[in-house]
């Protein structure tokens, strides 16, 4: 029972994840170009 119920959790929070990394990743980079092009 508690395998199925870890799997579960794993299975709702994985795109969270992948969201959330996804989010960072683009922040990254609009935070260089930002940077680059010399805004504040």
């Amino acid at each position: 029972m508690g395998n199925e119920d870890t799997k579960k959790e794993n299975i709702n929070t994985f795109p969270r994840k992948v969201m959330n990394l996804t989010r960072d990743f683009l922040f990254g980079k609009l935070e260089e170009k930002v940077k680059r092009s010399g805004l504040p």
